[in-house]
């Protein structure tokens, strides 16, 4: 992907090399100290450490997993594999790596360091993570429903989520009918096997966030 993306150009079903790129491409593949992998979402080990308390989480089973998945890594200098990242959480290997990007000479890896992911931590009282996550399931929820408007030609005046889902009931399209698996913004929980919408259910929300 990563080779793709920094020596090829697509132009409908051709795809060609950059002009002069083709060392690149040897560098790339054989040029371990500008281009080591990094296993970046998902540690290449038993989890990560939170930079901030030196706190250590293990991973789930289901979590690594998906370690080698060739979403998950990036190419970086050695010199900045190892010994800066660590076993670090995405955040702060993100945080780490912006004053370096400079050195880094994979156009993908840059791209997923500095557009991707957002390395921004926010911090929100326990009280407030109910109210914060609604919101923005509640937007997630409309751009589902949006979605589904069009695909069932409802009037494009509607704009609400009620009006929506009355005019989907019109069409004997029930909402709560929907598989949730089609559904945008649900949080799912591995331990307890179930995925559901916020508004009304603050208390299984905290106990999914908080054990509570």
């Amino acid at each position: 992907m990563a080779i793709l993306y920094n020596y090829f150009t697509f132009d409908g079903t051709t795809v060609r090399i950059r002009k002069g790129n083709v060392n690149n491409i040897k560098s790339f593949v054989s040029d371990k100290d500008k281009f080591s992998l990094e296993h970046f979402i998902i540690n290449n080990g038993t989890g990560f450490t939170l930079q901030s308390n030196n706190a250590h989480y293990t991973y789930s089973n289901d979590i690594k997993k998906y370690s080698n998945s060739i979403f998950n890594y990036i190419f970086i200098p050695d010199a900045l594999n190892g010994n800066l990242l660590k076993d670090y959480y995405i955040t702060d290997k993100i945080t780490i790596l912006k004053p370096y990007l400079g050195q880094i000479e994979c156009n993908y890896s840059k791209m997923v360091i500095d557009n991707i992911f957002d390395a921004r931590i926010i911090e929100l009282e326990k009280e407030e993570v109910y109210q914060y996550f609604k919101a923005r399931q509640a937007f997630a929820i409309d751009k589902f429903l949006t979605q589904l408007k069009g695909e069932k030609k409802i009037d494009y005046r509607l704009h609400t989520s009620s009006t929506i889902i009355e005019a989907l009931a019109a069409k004997k399209v029930l909402y709560q009918d929907i598989s949730n698996d089609y559904k945008y913004g649900l949080m799912y929980s591995i331990s307890r096997e179930e995925c559901f919408e916020f508004d009304g259910n603050e208390e299984k929300f905290m106990k999914c966030c908080f054990n509570a």
